[in-house]
């Protein structure tokens, strides 16, 4: 894992020739370790882009990723704008 600081963004590719088809949902979570000496991350959102299908989905949070008494650090997001690229 790399530290990031804010407003950074992180980039994953899928390998060639891999379909992910339709996105309906994102899981998302963090491991609980400290950043910069907070263990909460704001997630503005989730952008999944499909180049070959020439779409995107984007999944907005903007919300705290963050370990309480009563909550994992981690959301389900289930709603998103498909958008043609």
């Amino acid at each position: 894992m790399t530290l990031r600081a804010q407003g950074h963004v992180d980039e994953f590719e899928f390998e060639e020739g891999v379909d992910v088809g339709d996105i309906r949902e994102v899981f998302i979570r963090h491991d609980d370790s400290a950043l910069f000496g907070s263990d909460d991350w704001f997630l503005e959102s989730v952008t999944i882009q499909h180049h070959v299908a020439g779409k995107a989905w984007k999944f907005i949070c903007k919300d705290w990723l963050r370990k309480t008494k009563d909550l994992k650090p981690e959301k389900l997001l289930s709603e998103a704008v498909v958008i043609a690229l």
